[in-house]
C-alpha cells in the first residue's frame, strides 16, 4: 500500500508540539526517518544529515550527492550559531568559450541569462558543477553530530535498494522531464519505461517502484570508506572518469580540493529581533536587505493593511533583482544553488538545523553517470554566461 499518501489534499498547515523535537521535511517518510533518529537519542545535526540523505532518494529530482547547498545550525548546549555552506562551485578546467550565447533571447530555466548554445550550461555533462553536499554532511555530522557516518547512511541506502515509489506526483515530475531525460542512456533507463514516464498504480492497494541499485552500490562505498571516498577514492576517479568521457571538463583535482565551508552567520537586526542568515552567495544577503527596506517602508500596524502587501511585494522583487545584478564569485567561485528542497530539526535540547540542499533545476543537469547512478548538479547555469557580470 501507498506510503506516501499523496492523494491526500490539505489547504491548511497544521501546528505540531513535541517535547522530543520536530522534523520538517518534503516528505513524509524521510521525516519519520529523521524522527526516529531523535527518538534513539541522535541530536538535531544526526537526524538532519540522515533525513537529507533519505530525502535525497526519496525525491532524487530535488536533490543529492550529485549536488550541493547551505545550512545554518544552532548548537544549543554551546549557544552558538554557525553557517555551512556547501554549495556547487566552477571546475577549474572551465573554458567560458565553451558556452556560447545562442543570440536566441533569454533561457526558459530558473534564471533569465541569455541562452546558451544547445543549453550547454543547463543540461548534460557541461552543466557539472562541483558537488559539495558528501563534504557538507561530512562537515555538520563532524563538528556537531553523534553518529557514525555509518548509521547516518542506513536508510537512504534502503530506500535506494526498495526503490522510489511513482506515485501520481512523481509521475508528474518525471513526466515534465521526460523529453531531456531521454538525451542520456542512464537517465533513461533509471527513470522511464521504454522512453516514457511510468505510470502510476490506480489502486492504493498496489505499489510501483524504481529501484537504483547503483546509486544503493554507491551509498555503501560511502558508507564503508567514509565521505571523502567521494573527492578522494575510487568513487571520485569513477565519477570524474564519466564526466570526462562525455565532455565534462571537473577532474580529480577539483574533487580533492573541494571544502564546505562553515562561515560566521549574518547578524540582521528586524524590530528588536536578531535574525542569524547565511552569508555570501544565497539568499540570506537577499533577505538582510529586504528586512532593512522593510524596516524604512513600514511602519508596524496592529494588523496588517492592502498596502503591506504591496509593499512587501515590492520590496522582495526589488531585492532580487538586485542579486542577480549584483552577487558575484567569491573565494575562487562558491556558487550559490537556489532553494529546491528544504528540511528543519529542531531537537529536545534546542539545537536546530536549517538546510537547504539542491540540484538547481528539477533532475539537475538529467545526466546520470552510467557507473556510480548519481543524477548530477547543473550548477553552471547559476553563473551568467553573458561577460562582464559580478556572477559571469
Amino acid at each position: 500500500m501507498s506510503s506516501n499518501f499523496s492523494d491526500s489534499h490539505v489547504i491548511r498547515k497544521p501546528a505540531v508540539s513535541s517535547n522530543g523535537g520536530i522534523v520538517a521535511s518534503q516528505h513524509k517518510l524521510a521525516s519519520q526517518i529523521g524522527a526516529q533518529v531523535l527518538a534513539e537519542g541522535g541530536n538535531a545535526m544526526d537526524a538532519a544529515v540522515t533525513t537529507a540523505f533519505a530525502v535525497s532518494v526519496l525525491e532524487p529530482w530535488m536533490s543529492g550527492i550529485g549536488g550541493g547547498g547551505h545550512l545554518m545550525v544552532h548548537d544549543a548546549p554551546n549557544n552558538t550559531t554557525h553557517a555551512l555552506d556547501y554549495g556547487m562551485i566552477s571546475p577549474l578546467e572551465l573554458d567560458p568559450a565553451g558556452y556560447p550565447l545562442s543570440g536566441s533571447g533569454l533561457s526558459s530555466d530558473l534564471f533569465p541569462w541569455p541562452e546558451v548554445v544547445d543549453d550547454r550550461n543547463v543540461l548534460g555533462p557541461t552543466a557539472i558543477a562541483v558537488p559539495g553536499q558528501v563534504d557538507g554532511m561530512r562537515v555538520l555530522l563532524e563538528r556537531f553530530g553523534t553518529r557514525s557516518w555509518e548509521e547516518v547512511l542506513a536508510p537512504a541506502i534502503a530506500l535506494a535498494e526498495e526503490g522510489m515509489q511513482i506515485d501520481w506526483f512523481a509521475a508528474l515530475v518525471i513526466g515534465t522531464a521526460t523529453p531531456t531525460l531521454n538525451r542520456y542512456p542512464t537517465s533513461r533507463e533509471i527513470f522511464l519505461d521504454d522512453g516514457f514516464a511510468p505510470i502510476p498504480p490506480w489502486s492504493p492497494t498496489t505499489t510501483l517502484r524504481k529501484p537504483f541499485p547503483k546509486l544503493a552500490k554507491t551509498l555503501r562505498q560511502l558508507a564503508k570508506f567514509g565521505p571523502r571516498e567521494f573527492y578522494e577514492g575510487d568513487l571520485a576517479r569513477s565519477v570524474v572518469a564519466d564526466i570526462r568521457k562525455a565532455g565534462g571538463c571537473i577532474s580529480l583535482e577539483d574533487l580533492r580540493n573541494y571544502e564546505a565551508q562553515l562561515l560566521e552567520p549574518l547578524a540582521v537586526d528586524y524590530r528588536g529581533t536578531s535574525i542569524r542568515v547565511n552569508p555570501e552567495l544565497n539568499a540570506g544577503p537577499t533577505l538582510a536587505e529586504a528586512l532593512a527596506q522593510l524596516t524604512q517602508r513600514l511602519t508596524p500596524e496592529a494588523a496588517p493593511a492592502g498596502h503591506t502587501f504591496t509593499t512587501l511585494t515590492e520590496v522582495l522583487q526589488e531585492v532580487y533583482a538586485d542579486r542577480l545584478e549584483r552577487m558575484g564569485d567569491v573565494e575562487g567561485g562558491r556558487g550559490g544553488p537556489s532553494c529546491t528542497t528544504h528540511l528543519c530539526v529542531i531537537d529536545k535540547d534546542g539545537s536546530m538545523v536549517s538546510l537547504t540542499q539542491t540540484l538547481l533545476s528539477i533532475f539537475g543537469s538529467k545526466y546520470v553517470l552510467p557507473e556510480s547512478g548519481i543524477l548530477m548538479n547543473n550548477g553552471m547555469m547559476w553563473f551568467n554566461p553573458e561577460p562582464g557580470h559580478p556572477n559571469s
